[in-house]
Formats: C-alpha cells, sequence, structure tokens
C-alpha cells in the first residue's frame, strides 16, 4: 500500500505520510516507519532533515 501511494505522488498523501513541516514530526516519521520495517521509505525523509539542520546551523552562524 505505501509503496504504491508513493507511485501515485499524491501530494496530500505524501505530505501526510512524510511530513517535513518540523523537525519534531519528521523524526517522528522516520522513527514511525523505521519501528515497523518500512525504514527504506524514509530516505528522503533523512535527505531533508540532514539539509534542514545544515541550513539551521548555517543561518545561527550569520546572525551571531
Amino acid at each position: 500500500l505505501v509503496r504504491r501511494r508513493m507511485i501515485d505522488d499524491d501530494p496530500l498523501v505524501r505530505d501526510a505520510l512524510f511530513p517535513t513541516d518540523s523537525a519534531k514530526n519528521t523524526r517522528f516519521a522516520i522513527n514511525f516507519f523505521t519501528a515497523i520495517g518500512l525504514g527504506g521509505v524514509t530516505e528522503s525523509l533523512r535527505e531533508h532533515l540532514v539539509n534542514n539542520r545544515a541550513c539551521i546551523v548555517n543561518n545561527r552562524s550569520y546572525s551571531t
């Protein structure tokens, strides 16, 4: 079902299953899918989290 939904690429479904609105929600989704044995589908979330973290660190260093 998850793979079929990923193929459909419906933005509403993707955003609900793989949230990128906050780091907390992103980490929760990563942990959830990993816990149920579907950690592979969270690769894009993991990349988003790493890239977002780097952006936040860069912004903090410029603002001080």
